[in-house]
């Protein structure tokens, strides 16, 4: 078999493998000292849209946070500023990320740590940890979507958003992340797979007082003002109520976290977080 000029042998490819996870096995102690790892992702072009967030998070007294670097660039500006930070390798394409992000997130799990997800645009404004991801009592607690994946909006008339929610570290949990390893592999979509996971596990819905809002893809979702509470075989999930945990922006809300729709660039992302009034940083940064 001829290798390419570009390809690497499979003992060097698995080498490099258990370097960075060994890296990351030194961090998890610090980043999760009080038993919750806080986790993001940002590349290089992101790193505005980062910087916004962390000052977010400074705001509120959370300094304890854990960014995994997908580029050469971002790790090293990170260190310079003396950020917790992983180095993840992943090209510019989504479908790579998904997956490799999913890895990392059962891999904290395993460790014993309970975790955090949230995007680098989702913008804190209070902290919900204690009432709201900690203080439930859910293996699994999401922020709420819209209608992505098509065939769990037709079935529940909302969607679990990817873009921020928190995993206890529970033997149930664990199995599940297996699970969700194995089919975001062929779906490469990782809000895809956790939702048709659901999905397939029959999950009942308990939404007290439901009521539906618009959204700018032409249809509605339903919504309650406490958190939508579920139920998937051994896990408990709950969604966060979207009025607190805004992905369809309401600017009366006392929001605890906007992550309010935009683009899918640095540049719209951060028109979006002016727009809303997410953006903390000074205007020319």
């Amino acid at each position: 078999m001829t290798m390419s000029a570009n390809a690497k042998p499979a003992m060097q490819l698995a080498g490099a493998e258990t370097e960075l996870t060994d890296a990351l096995d030194a961090l998890l102690p610090t980043v999760g000292a009080d038993g919750t790892v806080i986790v993001t992702f940002s590349n290089f072009k992101y790193l505005p849209i980062l910087d916004n967030w962390r000052l977010a998070m400074s705001r509120l007294g959370i300094e304890n946070l854990l960014v995994v670097a997908l580029d050469q660039p971002t790790y090293e500006h990170l260190r310079r500023h003396g950020v917790a930070c992983h180095l993840s390798p992943c090209e510019d394409d989504l479908s790579a990320l998904w997956p490799q992000r999913v890895a990392l997130f059962s891999h904290i799990l395993q460790r014993g740590y309970h975790l955090i997800h949230s995007d680098v645009d989702a913008v804190w404004l209070k902290d919900p940890r204690t009432e709201h991801f900690l203080g439930s009592d859910a293996d699994i607690v999401f922020s709420q979507a819209t209608q992505w994946p098509t065939d769990c909006y037709q079935a529940w008339r909302f969607t679990l958003c990817c873009g921020l929610f928190f995993l206890r570290a529970t033997e149930a949990v664990r199995r599940f992340m297996t699970e969700w390893i194995a089919h975001v592999a062929d779906s490469r979509d990782d809000q895809v797979s956790f939702n048709q996971l659901l999905l397939a596990k029959s999950v009942v819905w308990d939404i007290a007082e439901p009521y539906s809002i618009p959204t700018p893809f032409g249809v509605d979702i339903t919504c309650s003002r406490r958190s939508i509470r579920g139920r998937a075989g051994a896990l408990k999930v709950d969604v966060l109520p979207q009025h607190l945990f805004q992905r369809v922006h309401f600017p009366g809300e006392d929001a605890y976290v906007k992550h309010c729709l935009s683009g899918q660039t640095a540049e719209t992302t951060r028109a979006g977080l002016v727009e809303t009034g997410c953006w903390l940083l000074p205007p020319e940064r």
